[in-house]
């Protein structure tokens, strides 16, 4: 991993911040190159978004297509892409993966159980963003801690000793922004 410009501050030093504040530091302290935001086009993500680009001119923005997008999803990142002139990573689950879990358990295995629904989960979610997040130092995600149960286990298995920092919503949507 490689050395933070700054050391990353305490929690209770962020926590006053506004959120323009809290990313602006995010990525004096990790690097504008080092970051990426992790968006799904929800409403946070967009927030996020629009307070990166007054703050760097070429923001990294990544999302994964998980194959079960609606058009609205699609609509969107075409106009975050036009509108604030980010070139959007889309990233993929393995195809392999996906094509022999559908064989297998079913196009909405999901709707089956728990175990199903994180097995769906890991394919479909957990590899790529894992694969997306490879080299970085920090992440930004528009998910609020009331959005992360035990149950998610995706999130769980993104909790990465390789990170230094994960920014969420938490300090950004608080509406300070």
């Amino acid at each position: 991993m490689t050395a933070l410009t700054l050391p990353v501050p305490a929690a209770d030093t962020v926590e006053p911040l506004d959120a323009r504040a809290v990313l602006g530091l995010t990525l004096q302290a990790l690097g504008a190159e080092r970051v990426a935001l992790a968006s799904s086009f929800g409403a946070e993500d967009m927030v996020i978004l629009d307070l990166l680009a007054g703050l760097v001119a070429q923001p990294r923005v990544l999302t994964l297509d998980t194959g079960r997008l609606p058009q609205e999803t699609y609509d969107l990142m075409d106009a975050a892409r036009r509108r604030y002139g980010v070139s959007i990573e889309v990233v993929f689950p393995r195809h392999d993966a996906v094509e022999a879990m559908v064989r297998e358990r079913g196009l909405n295995l999901f709707y089956d159980s728990l175990e199903a629904r994180r097995a769906c989960c890991g394919i479909r979610k957990v590899e790529p963003l894992g694969r997306a997040l490879a080299g970085l130092s920090g992440w930004i995600t528009g998910l609020r801690r009331d959005q992360i149960s035990p149950e998610t286990a995706y999130m769980a298995a993104l909790k990465k000793e390789d990170f230094e920092l994960m920014v969420s919503a938490e300090f950004v949507a608080r509406g300070k922004a």
